[in-house]
């Protein structure tokens, strides 16, 4: 029988990762090698060496999971709903130190921990950061830990350190839950279909609203530490609110990008990605100037389960979404903007 083609790293190396806008930096790639050719550098997956176009280990149709892996080259269905459409809420943690320290709601560390406390998955894959705010993921086993991942990063990064070590730690064939943005929320599906072992006891995904993540390169180290000379060491918190990306320093200092300029500092896969929501997420949560909530939108049965449980056990409260019109609308505004940003650019 003659190999797949699509299955090939030429092909995935044409298709995907050489066009630059194509490549959406999931990590998928470089975490399924089997012989670890793959790295990521410059923010792309590349070979450790050799042409950089041709994997020897692909000749003869002997691999090409890289290829297989690829989301972009293996999009997925959408997955069975608890609705036709997702059920939306407000919500927010009802735990004052969550509160203080999470991004808007804090209804992602609220379910994480108690997601731990309740023996529901036995791990978390969050993401925490170093002190100049460059991300990473981060295996959180204790709940008292989980507020180390607290707090939106807004930079790109990948999903194959964390998987690569929960899997070294023999967490990843055990309950675990994570969260990401739609393209590691895509991957994971991914990687789910072909029975990665990186995945085998994945019980559930909170994706993260996004319109773009944005280049450490450009946005962290280019823009706010040599342009605007902000004290990066530090920064208490980054969030995007009234129409700016705000900078807030220990010092109570809030230092200001326009929202309209942020297309500047984007990470360049972002561009062909048409998903807002994560669509293929358990729960999809994200502020849009809720002011201290979250919008949650409960896509599947394991979605509407864990949040009722949340709800049974205090660790958060709701309101009707009638309470948020303007966010809802804002919803609407933002997720057809990006679909309609990706078609053309992919048209």
């Amino acid at each position: 029988m003659a190999h797949d083609t699509s299955y090939l790293f030429s092909t995935l190396y044409s298709q995907v990762i050489a066009p630059e806008s194509k490549c959406r930096g999931c990590g998928a790639c470089v975490l399924v090698c089997p012989r670890d050719r793959l790295v990521f550098k410059g923010g792309r997956p590349e070979q450790v060496s050799g042409d950089k176009a041709v994997c020897p280990e692909n000749e003869n149709g002997r691999c090409g999971l890289c290829a297989m892996a690829c989301p972009q080259l293996n999009p997925h269905a959408q997955p069975e709903h608890s609705g036709d459409e997702p059920i939306i809420v407000a919500a927010r943690t009802t735990d004052p130190e969550l509160a203080d320290t999470c991004q808007d709601g804090g209804v992602v560390s609220s379910i994480a921990r108690r997601g731990l406390e309740s023996g529901r998955w036995s791990s978390f894959v969050g993401y925490t950061r170093d002190e100049t705010w460059r991300p990473a993921p981060l295996v959180v086993t204790e709940s008292g830990d989980v507020l180390k991942t607290a707090g939106s990063k807004y930079t790109h990064t990948s999903i194959d350190s964390g998987l690569r070590t929960l899997h070294a730690q023999g967490l990843a064939s055990k309950p675990f839950a994570t969260v990401g943005l739609p393209c590691h929320i895509t991957a994971l599906r991914r990687l789910m279909e072909m029975g990665s072992k990186y995945v085998k006891g994945m019980e559930f995904c909170i994706g993260l609203f996004c319109s773009k993540a944005f280049s450490y390169q450009r946005l962290v180290q280019d823009k706010l530490i040599n342009e605007m000379q902000v004290p990066i060491r530090d920064v208490r918190k980054m969030a995007i609110r009234k129409g700016a990306f705000t900078v807030t320093t220990l010092s109570g200092t809030d230092h200001r990008i326009p929202v309209k300029k942020l297309g500047d500092y984007g990470y360049e896969g972002c561009a062909s990605c048409g998903d807002f929501s994560a669509e293929l997420a358990d729960i999809s949560v994200g502020g849009l100037g809720t002011d201290g909530w979250t919008i949650v939108l409960i896509r599947t049965a394991a979605g509407k389960e864990v949040m009722q449980d949340a709800q049974a056990a205090g660790i958060i409260e709701t309101a009707d979404r009638e309470q948020f019109e303007n966010a809802l609308a804002l919803l609407d505004k933002l997720t057809a903007l990006k679909r309609k940003r990706a078609e053309k650019h992919n048209a």
